[in-house]
């Protein structure tokens, strides 16, 4: 007779019934919570005072943490609580006549008595200095599992609500000689050590740190020396000629350029330097979803989402003197290029990818442009070729307006352009009346990046499964493990399914085997049932020879069955094959 692994099975009904059984229970929590009257939210239509971020309701003290809620805050005296600094930058921050708290989170062994705000989010307390940030963050410190599980704790009463979200605080190193903060470049330094919203700046000199130059960089700082990305360190030697961009739409994309060597930086990435200088084809981002870089190897952009530099082709530029004659918009005199944006959204509404793309105007040009006047200052301009009208838009996919270049078709349209100024409403709608309508246009290239890989699941799973499965099988061929459809066990005939339903021998009449054509090119597969001495049936159970993924044959089955049947009848069980 063949192995039976008792022990495999145990183990499988054991993991299968723990799954169960907390799939349950977590889905019975939030019933159970939503039943439950006593909740530690405070009702939308309570009336409380309000300090800060934190709230008085029902002579208790309250934190809002956006993401998460309120927190009540069980160790907070209602009477002596008070907000060290009214400043917006510590709304945060919480005290009252024994503990200080950043949000919800109790601060260890910090006396109110001696705290003393210094500016940004930093605060002194005796000889020691901390940072409570003014805005939340994911709490990287819980795990996915530890967070369900005190979800579930939470649901049924017997715990608190995880803390998902947070108010990040640190203790800085203590030094020789007081922090201060330096308000230039948003950092609080004591000479030897110099932290960026309470994270270490590592080997930054603080008396000659500063700003990188740009528009609206607060990213980026350097101290002639060391380059870095808020609290990141770059690979990167500070030269006096970096300067940085932020282009409008692009979020969380910060990009660092080097005029020394056409190396650009996104965030705390680099492009590859083996294809450097690196040249930005526009600063404008109304009509794009990545910013483009072009040199003589080609068009480049980096995806944020694969955290990679990638090329997107061969440069439709190169070769050409083109000028960008509006925002996204370029002529050589002969031919005009341009860039215009566009998203697919999945069946649930939410984006999967965006794409930027390189398109060429298709219509009969002239070589002359010339700029009528601009609409409402920044909305766009209108400008003449030949006898042909157009809009070049500036408003952006943000405004609903999803062209670049539209061709006014009725003359009046042209006048309420330029004399008047039209809301993004009037634009919209005389889009919408075909009074302009969008350019014919060829394209030359687009650029796409995946938001979303749910469109892939049902290629994965499938592959996930067969890759599973191909593994087991192994395992059960290496172990030599092949599982019977029943074993015999201390008077008991045991279904080797994962309840692994027995029957007591004493009890068991008979065994009925069959078989079962599956297919029509001959795969089969068995049966067997329990005949009991009280008059029951047992369920149906099926079974095969082995595990594969290969049908058996009547002939391997029937064998099989003999096997099995021989195993019973050497134990006193009758048994018979039904037809």
């Amino acid at each position: 007779m063949m192995q039976n692994p008792l022990k495999v099975f145990s183990f499988l009904k054991t993991f299968t019934l723990i799954l169960v059984i907390c799939a349950f229970l977590f889905s019975f929590s939030f019933i159970f919570r939503f039943s439950d009257s006593n909740s530690d939210e405070i009702p939308f239509t309570a009336t409380t005072e309000k300090l800060g971020i934190f709230q008085k309701y029902n002579n208790q003290i309250y934190a809002a943490v956006p993401s998460n809620g309120d927190y009540l805050i069980p160790e907070a005296d209602v009477q002596s609580f008070y907000l060290p600094n009214d400043d917006y930058q510590y709304r945060q921050l919480g005290a009252d006549k024994l503990h200080v708290y950043c949000g919800n989170i109790l601060l260890k062994g910090v006396q109110p008595q001696q705290v003393k705000t210094i500016g940004d989010g930093y605060f002194t307390a005796g000889k020691d200095t901390w940072y409570c940030s003014p805005s939340t963050e994911r709490n990287k410190d819980l795990g996915a599992l530890r967070e369900v599980w005190q979800i579930m704790q939470q649901n049924f009463a017997l715990g608190s609500k995880p803390q998902s979200y947070l108010y990040p605080y640190f203790k800085l190193e203590p030094g020789n000689r007081p922090y201060r903060v330096n308000s230039e470049n948003d950092t609080a330094s004591n000479g030897t050590f110099t932290y960026f919203q309470g994270k270490l700046l590592s080997g930054a000199n603080p008396d000659q740190l500063k700003l990188v130059l740009g528009e609206g960089n607060y990213a980026y700082r350097a101290d002639g020396k060391n380059v870095y990305y808020n609290n990141t360190l770059l690979d990167l030697k500070d030269n006096g000629k970096l300067y940085s961009i932020e282009i409008d739409g692009l979020n969380n994309q910060y990009y660092l350029l080097n005029p020394v060597d056409g190396m650009v930086y996104v965030n705390e990435f680099a492009f590859d330097p083996q294809y450097a200088p690196y040249h930005l084809l526009s600063e404008h981002g109304d009509h794009i979803n990545h910013a483009l870089f072009y040199n003589d190897t080609g068009i480049y952009y980096f995806d944020l989402n694969k955290k990679k530099m990638r090329r997107a082709g061969d440069s439709p530029f190169l070769g050409k003197t083109f000028k960008e004659i509006a925002p996204l918009i370029f002529s050589d005199g002969t031919q005009l290029l341009y860039l215009q944006a566009s998203e697919y959204r999945s069946h649930k509404g939410s984006a999967s990818s965006k794409s930027t793309h390189i398109l060429k105007l298709a219509e009969p040009l002239h070589s002359t442009w010339q700029k009528l006047g601009d609409v409402n200052y920044n909305y766009g301009s209108v400008w003449k070729n030949g006898n042909a009208f157009y809009y070049f838009d500036q408003l952006g996919n943000s405004q609903l307006v999803k062209a670049t270049i539209y061709h006014i078709r009725d003359p009046q349209t042209i006048q309420n352009l330029l004399r008047t100024q039209p809301r993004t409403d009037d634009i919209r709608q005389w889009i919408d009346e075909q009074k302009m309508v969008e350019a014919k246009h060829t394209e030359l290239l687009e650029v796409e990046t995946t938001n979303r890989s749910d469109k892939y699941w049902g290629l994965f799973v499938p592959i996930i499964f067969v890759a599973i499965f191909s593994m087991l099988m192994w395992i059960f061929k290496r172990f030599n493990l092949n599982f019977a459809p029943f074993y015999i066990r201390n008077h008991k005939l045991i279904v080797s399914n994962l309840m692994m339903t027995s029957y007591p021998l004493d009890q068991v009449t008979c065994v009925e085997f069959s078989t079962h054509r599956t297919t029509a090119n001959g795969a089969y597969i068995g049966h067997f049932q329990i005949l009991q001495r009280n008059g029951k049936r047992s369920r149906i159970f099926n079974f095969s020879t082995q595990l594969r993924l290969r049908s058996d044959s009547q002939v391997e089955l029937n064998q099989y069955i003999q096997q099995l049947r021989n195993e019973l009848t050497r134990h006193g069980i009758q048994n018979t094959i039904r037809s």
